[in-house]
């Protein structure tokens, strides 16, 4: 048995992100189903029954006491699916067939370390830019009445404003080392800040390769949601060019869950998929990755590791 994985380029990585994704396609389809439609199903049902536009529309109170729970148990289970299409992902490197209930069972058991690493890794993205807001605000206050004139105000607005553009930078950076933190956490049994301490060994010292090579998948992903958006985005146009602005008519709101299970299907899933190759290609080029720890990770026994290479 060969037990190696090799180092990938741009063109291998999408390459045999698309292969695999063609060769397990209904599999992964229904991984993502699983979760997506009862959540696609229930968001159209609670746009129909508590609009946020129109005659009938749900005061921002009672639609925040609906909407923020059912968000809530949507990125749970959200991260709970991006780990099972991970598992089936990385099982296809085998000579047996994905298994999709193995797959959510080795998920649910990481579940809440890939939670918890995710909930870190958007408090320091987003503290970053809670720091810069604040910080900006209390610049904008102590400039702004010291100096008149709209001009004056002006210049204390752009430069509170610049403290928020500055932390672009930063944010983007953290974002890119940390980007590995759900496939540390579920295959290699991290721990929240371990996954985040994993992911930054990781890709320290291709931080720029990383960041170009996610981009790009994650382009193509945001293309295949916007066609699938289109109605969504032309009725919008069609009601701003109008100035009958009355909110999403019935179709849309029905329309709109259906269009993000697809997205999910189809886009979600490749830039999934490409994004753990590159995780897979980064511990190549570190480590030697092989085949047979990443059997030993999936719980496999190694006589299965006849290689998908």
């Amino acid at each position: 048995m060969n037990g190696t994985l090799a180092p990938k380029s741009l063109g291998d990585i999408l390459s045999e992100t698309f292969s695999i994704y063609k060769k397990n396609f209904l599999r992964f389809a229904a991984i993502v189903a699983i979760v997506a439609v009862p959540f696609a199903v229930l968001g159209a049902v609670v746009n129909l029954l508590f609009p946020a536009y129109g005659e009938g529309a749900t005061d921002a109170m009672s639609m925040a006491m609906i909407k923020i729970p059912f968000y809530l148990a949507f990125v749970v289970a959200f991260i709970l699916m991006t780990g099972a299409i991970i598992h089936a992902m990385a099982e296809q490197y085998f000579n047996q067939p994905v298994n999709i209930a193995r797959a959510y069972k080795f998920a649910w058991h990481r579940l809440r370390d890939m939670f918890w690493a995710m909930v870190l890794y958007c408090l320091a993205i987003g503290g970053i830019f809670a720091t810069a807001i604040l910080m900006s605000i209390i610049v904008y206050l102590i400039i702004a009445p010291t100096i008149g004139g709209i001009s004056d105000r002006l210049i204390a607005f752009t430069i509170s404003g610049t403290m928020i553009f500055l932390a672009a930078p930063a944010a983007v950076y953290l974002g890119i080392i940390w980007n590995f933190v759900v496939q540390t956490a579920l295959l290699e049994g991290c721990g929240p800040t371990a996954a985040l301490s994993r992911s930054w060994a990781l890709v320290k010292g291709s931080w720029w390769r990383v960041l170009g090579i996610v981009l790009l998948l994650s382009t193509i992903m945001t293309i295949i949601y916007m066609i699938l958006d289109t109605p969504t985005i032309m009725e919008t146009i069609t009601q701003f060019t109008s100035g009958a602005i009355t909110g999403p008519p019935t179709w849309v709101m029905i329309w709109r869950p259906i269009g993000v299970l697809i997205g999910n299907i189809i886009g979600f899933t490749i830039y999934t998929i490409g994004e753990t190759l590159l995780y897979f290609d980064l511990r190549v080029r570190k480590e030697g990755y092989s085949l047979d720890a990443l059997a030993d990770e999936l719980g496999l026994p190694s006589t299965t590791t006849d290689a998908v290479a």
